[in-house]
């Protein structure tokens, strides 16, 4: 293999790239953007989940509950609606993604030791975030049924609150996530795209390269030439591999 000849290919297939601004953005600018898109805005993560809160009872027991809700991290409050057609409209324009619907006498019906029913209205457009956002909403809801059980129990057998919680819940699991404590979907996905992106830029380059050159005819020059086919693809090559070794220190940067 002679090295001018693969220096030559390498050299003119360099300057094509700086120079062409559709190759210059395909090598320089397409990795950092699909990392953007595909790494930070396609998460998994459902946070701040916009809901509004329907209380039609306003007692403090009522209030405890909603608070349940708009402390948590998930969900993000948006204020008191005044009826259902106000929750329909803004479930239907997008702007709220839960209805959280507390009937009247739920503090009188609680205190009666009697069963309540929370109405929870989920916008169900995506599907997987709709599933998720009931998982939230049982979550909750089971932290603060518990709550009010261990209220209970405390009143009546006149108990400590780390009794009560003995009884009510006698085996209780704790969950440790390992390497992702906070289970942060970036974290595997970003690492992942790297190597995904390398693998897509580099063949892409080349392939364009060639193509340019047979419909060009320009190719028909490397027919004549003395070059062989192990040189020819190594020029090509070459470039593309400093590219992708640029790219991957960007990438790992970001």
């Amino acid at each position: 293999m002679n090295l001018r000849r693969v220096w030559a290919v390498a050299h003119k297939e360099w300057r094509e790239i700086v120079r062409d601004r559709v190759y210059f953005l395909l090598a320089f600018i397409l990795p950092p953007v699909l990392m953007l898109v595909f790494g930070y805005g396609v998460t998994q993560e459902v946070e701040n989940v916009p809901f509004a809160l329907l209380d039609e009872d306003r007692s403090a027991l009522s209030r405890d509950y909603a608070h349940h809700y708009i402390s948590s991290r998930y969900f993000d409050y948006r204020g008191q609606l005044t009826g259902l057609r106000d929750a329909d409209r803004l479930l239907a324009d997008g702007r709220i993604v839960v209805v959280l619907v507390i009937p009247a006498r739920f503090g009188e019906e609680l205190t009666a030791g009697r069963r309540v029913v929370i109405q929870t209205l989920i916008d169900g457009t995506f599907t997987a975030r709709g599933r998720t956002v009931l998982g939230y909403v049982e979550s909750i809801n089971a932290a603060a049924a518990g709550e009010l059980q261990a209220r209970a129990v405390m009143r009546r057998l006149g108990i400590g609150p780390a009794q009560a919680e003995v009884l009510l819940q006698p085996v209780r699991v704790e969950a440790r996530y390992l390497y992702n404590q906070e289970l942060k979907s970036i974290w595997g996905v970003a690492p992942a795209m790297i190597m995904f992106i390398l693998i897509l830029t580099a063949p892409l380059l080349a392939a364009l390269s060639v193509v340019r050159e047979k419909e060009t005819g320009a190719i028909y020059n490397v027919y004549a030439s003395t070059i062989s086919r192990a040189e020819y693809l190594a020029g090509k090559l070459a470039p593309s591999v400093l590219i992708s070794f640029l790219n991957g220190m960007v990438l790992w940067l970001m």
